[in-house]
């Protein structure tokens, strides 16, 4: 929503009145922040990882199989330390090439589950 903020404020003061038409850029980009938030989430079941993010208004799900992670990180930030949350990233072999799965802002203790989970090879 923060980025939506500049064009706007920028519409709204060389446009002024018909500035205003750009005003529900702010309330598409509060619902798509909504829905990503609302469709991450993550299940560890048998020996795969299910994994699934929003994006754009689209839902992505994956199912990795745990010999098929080529590699994993877990990243955060100093502001996401603050609320204690984190990124978590899976590379997949995926034929000839890589698929890079991440799931973002997910609880700490969630993505240290996981990491845990895949850092134990059988």
């Amino acid at each position: 929503m923060l980025i939506m903020l500049i064009p706007v404020a920028g519409c709204l003061y060389f446009f002024k009145i018909w500035g205003l038409l750009s005003l529900p850029l702010l309330i598409i980009a509060f619902f798509m922040g909504w829905y990503s938030s609302s469709n991450t989430g993550w299940q560890i079941y048998k020996d795969q990882l299910l994994m699934q993010s929003g994006s754009l208004f689209t839902r992505t799900e994956f199912i990795i199989p745990k010999k098929n992670v080529q590699s994993f990180s877990l990243n955060r930030s100093i502001w996401m330390a603050h609320n204690n949350l984190a990124h978590m990233q899976v590379n997949v072999r995926h034929g000839n090439h890589n698929e890079a799965v991440e799931i973002r802002y997910i609880p700490m203790k969630d993505a240290e589950k996981i990491f845990n989970w895949l850092r134990l090879r059988n």
